[in-house]
């Protein structure tokens, strides 16, 4: 089991947008869980309503879906994640019109797993090299565009829409009760193992990809010592070049440490 050196930081501004529709938590040692980190970012449309309960169901129902595996099973934590998801998604559901991407890590001394629905992005960066963990859930992606299509979606330019011409660019998220024929709440999962040198995961909605590439937001991110700062240049980065939402960034760094 690695042992390593673990650090976060979040920045967040509304930017131009008159409403403010993005969440994010930060919960380490989750459930009493020593050496784990629980993270997500979540960008809202339609309201703030969606993203500000995913972030508060998201990390419980994982824990409780993770409680109830058996312990060491290799499905253990994308199954929890399924489940906290798709069960949020059913939750915020009931509860408002609106929705939200997901992009949410699981740090543990075994490794990083994360799961996403929607286009809030992660990113990897080590040894100098960026590698982007994600794949956007925008309905002009082939994979998503072909799901939709067999569906019998209807699309006007970039969007999904209803009969009643209202639209969204994204193929997946929570929440979205009108569009729950197309839209799904199911996530990707993936896993990284302990890393064996300085990794640093920036985790952002698209008000800061829209604008800034993975290299750049890689290469500005690793550039600063501490996470915080690093979260706050690459906020302060897409205000300057002029995003038009609403910005969240979390960068977590972790760093082995010698046997």
């Amino acid at each position: 089991m690695a042992t390593f050196a673990l650090a976060w930081g979040v920045a967040h501004h509304q930017g131009p947008r008159p409403t403010d529709e993005d969440a994010w938590c930060v919960l380490p040692a989750l459930g009493g869980r020593p050496g784990t980190l629980f993270a997500g970012v979540f960008d809202g449309h339609g309201g703030a309503e969606a993203a500000r309960l995913a972030a508060d169901l998201l990390p419980r129902l994982f824990l409780e879906a993770l409680a109830a595996q058996p312990p060491g099973a290799p499905e253990a934590v994308p199954h929890a994640f399924v489940h906290a998801y798709t069960t949020a998604s059913e939750r915020i559901c009931s509860q408002t019109a609106s929705g939200t991407t997901a992009a949410t890590l699981w740090v543990t001394p075994h490794g990083v797993w994360h799961a996403h629905v929607g286009d809030s992005r992660i990113v990897r960066v080590a040894g100098g090299q960026v590698h982007r963990l994600t794949r956007d859930h925008r309905v002009r992606d082939p994979q998503e565009f072909a799901r939709l299509q067999a569906l019998g979606a209807q699309f006007w330019g970039p969007y999904v829409v209803l009969p009643d011409g209202r639209g969204l660019a994204v193929a997946r998220a929570l929440g979205d009760p009108a569009f729950a024929r197309f839209v799904i709440p199911t996530p990707e999962v993936g896993f990284l193992p302990p890393p064996h040198q300085e990794t640093t995961l920036v985790v952002a909605c698209d008000g800061l990809w829209d604008v800034v590439s993975d290299a750049e937001a890689g290469a500005l991110a690793a550039g600063h010592a501490d996470a915080h700062q690093a979260a706050h240049h690459l906020v302060e980065e897409a205000l300057t070049r002029n995003t038009t939402d609403n910005v969240t960034v979390l960068v977590v760094r972790i760093t082995p440490r010698s046997q």
